[in-house]
């Protein structure tokens, strides 16, 4: 039974290889926090003792990687400006208006709350100070309600089963061919 699995497998790994990719995909999708009630979103404040945004060239590829972190007194952990929201944050704004010791509000899920204990990153769904929003919450929720991993998942599913079931054809006619 394994034998025949591992025979299946070498003969299909660019099907299972898309198939497996795209389950990533949904996966990934479902297990991202619901942020579409206040119930998910925790309001956090804080006093900045550092932060760091540093953009660098991508090795491959165009664009940037984006590494965008916030210190605060309170907190062992570091917060993180995911890279989709870069166009979102106005890090001009931010640099100008708040220095060391200012005390930020910040958003971030609720489900992330447990990494504030931990020391781990967590990510930022909104920043501001006083009345200034540098990363507004209603940006970032509708970028993240995006369901693209979905869309990704289903699509390499679709590309992996269509490729098996043209193999298989293309297989059947040579057998009729031969036999």
């Amino acid at each position: 039974m394994i034998k025949q699995i591992l025979k299946w497998s070498f003969k299909n790994y660019l099907t299972l290889f898309l198939v497996v990719i795209g389950i990533y995909f949904i996966q990934e999708e479902i297990r991202k926090p619901d942020l579409t009630t206040e119930d998910s979103i925790v309001f956090i404040e804080g006093r900045v003792i550092d932060y760091s945004f540093h953009e660098s060239p991508r090795i491959k590829g165009p664009g940037n990687l984006y590494h965008y972190y916030i210190w605060l007194d309170e907190y062992i952990s570091r917060f993180q400006v995911k890279a989709d929201y870069t166009p979102f944050f106005d890090v001009t704004e931010f640099q100008r208006t708040v220095i060391k010791g200012d005390t930020i509000k910040l958003a971030i899920p609720k489900r992330h709350l447990q990494n504030l204990k931990k020391g781990d990153d967590v990510r930022l769904l909104s920043l501001s100070k006083n009345t200034i929003d540098y990363l507004r919450l209603n940006d970032t929720i509708q970028n993240e309600n995006k369901q693209y991993m979905l869309y990704a998942g289903i699509l390499f599913i679709g590309v992996g089963l269509f490729y098996y079931i043209k193999r298989l054809r293309r297989r059947k006619r040579i057998d009729i061919l031969n036999g």
